[in-house]
C-alpha cells in the first residue's frame, strides 16, 4: 500500500480512468422496457464508486493528511450528482435519487476501507 501512496499518480490515474468508465456507462442508451431496478444497479453503483472513492482517497490522503476526507467525499458524491445530471441528457436515461444514495453508499465504503488500512497499519 505504501508503494501507491508514495505514487499518488498511479492511484488518481486509476480514479479518473474509473470516472471515465462511470460517464462511458452512463452515456450507452437504454432501450424502454430493458431498464429497472435489478440487483445488477445496486452492484455496480456501490461497487464502482466504492473503487472510486478507495483510489481517490490513497490520491489525495496520501496516509498523511486524514483531514482531506472530507474533500474525498464532496468529490465522489459530487460525481455521483454530475452522472445522474448527464444521464438527464441521455435517451433512456432518468435522474435517480437511489442510484444517489448507492454511489453515496459506495463512496463511504471506499472512504473507510482506506481509512482502516490507514488504521491497521498504525496498530501493526
Amino acid at each position: 500500500m505504501s508503494w501507491i501512496e508514495k505514487r499518488s499518480f498511479f492511484s488518481l490515474g486509476v480514479a479518473i480512468f474509473i470516472a471515465v468508465f462511470i460517464f462511458y456507462v452512463s452515456s450507452l442508451i437504454v432501450e424502454p422496457g430493458t431498464g429497472g431496478q435489478s440487483i445488477k444497479p445496486l452492484i455496480y453503483h456501490s461497487f464502482i464508486f466504492t473503487a472510486l472513492s478507495f483510489f481517490l482517497s490513497i490520491a489525495i490522503i496520501r496516509a498523511k493528511n486524514v483531514r482531506l476526507a472530507p474533500l474525498v467525499i464532496l468529490i465522489g458524491i459530487l460525481y455521483g450528482v454530475s452522472d445522474e445530471l448527464h444521464q438527464l441528457l441521455v435517451p433512456g436515461r432518468l435522474f435517480s435519487g437511489h442510484d444517489i444514495f448507492l454511489d453515496t453508499t459506495g463512496v463511504l465504503i471506499g472512504i473507510t476501507a482506506y481509512l482502516f488500512t490507514l488504521d491497521v497499519r498504525n496498530i501493526i
